[in-house]
């Protein structure tokens, strides 16, 4: 048996929140009286960022919560910024949500390797990126996401990048991560998004593929020895890591 079957036939996802807390299920005391609270004093004002989400909202209104989290893209901005990061990845653009709140983050001499598949969404990003006077900023690359990582990774790009967001096909999250992290410098952070997947993931009864590629992602870090990395209960469930 491989080592993905192994972990795979491992995973019990109340088991390996008992592990880290002492009970099963973790509980929480904020009720959505208190989100919606956090949500109103927690979000700064951005004419921007409102519009791109209201556009996106109204254009697909099908698959507009494809995008960021309002709360998570202003964490993203602030994160970059404490971090004083410069170089940043990518893997997941849709209208460009995430990216326009990295861009804000960075410094007018930063740069975000942006990974996307389709010109369609990202034509709307362009015209937010515009906007926002950032797209300087932003190296838009159409294609395959494993495709472009391979790339980065052959012309030497390794160990440079201080941030990296995840947040695109389930089904190829692994294959991503492991190509990530060779790209990580030391002590660089990355932020792997929708760890819980609208609560497929806990859902026992739920074993479409992309529900068990991301509950094998999960463990996958978990265990992985090259990071340190933290399971953060807010938005779609992210998980924050950094290379050793």
């Amino acid at each position: 048996m491989n080592r993905l079957s192994s972990v795979i036939r491992r995973i019990n996802v109340f088991n390996i929140i008992s592990r880290y807390s002492g009970t099963a299920p973790l509980k929480t005391s904020i009720s959505d009286e208190s989100l919606s609270y956090i949500y109103n004093v927690g979000i700064r004002n951005s004419p921007i960022k409102e519009d791109l989400l209201n556009e996106t909202k109204q254009l697909y209104p099908e698959i507009a919560q494809m995008s960021t989290d309002r709360i998570e893209g202003d964490f993203i901005e602030i994160l970059i910024q404490s971090l004083n990061a410069k170089k940043c990845l990518e893997v997941g653009v849709f209208t460009g949500f995430s990216s326009l709140c990295a861009a804000l983050g960075l410094p007018d001499d930063g740069k975000i390797i942006a990974l996307d598949i389709s010109d369609e969404f990202t034509s709307i990003a362009r015209k937010y990126w515009e906007r926002a006077g950032v797209s300087h900023k932003i190296d838009l690359k159409i294609g395959p996401a494993l495709d472009n990582l391979h790339n980065l990774r052959r012309e030497g790009h390794e160990n440079s990048f201080d941030f990296a967001f995840l947040d695109a096909d389930k089904e190829n999250y692994l294959k991503y991560y492991e190509n990530i992290i060779p790209l990580m410098r030391k002590g660089g952070v990355v932020l792997i998004d929708n760890i819980i997947f609208h609560n497929r993931v806990v859902d026992e009864t739920n074993n479409g593929e992309d529900v068990k590629c991301l509950r094998l992602l999960n463990e996958w870090v978990t265990r992985d020895k090259r990071v340190k990395s933290v399971a953060l209960p807010f938005a779609d469930g992210i998980f924050m890591v950094t290379k050793k």
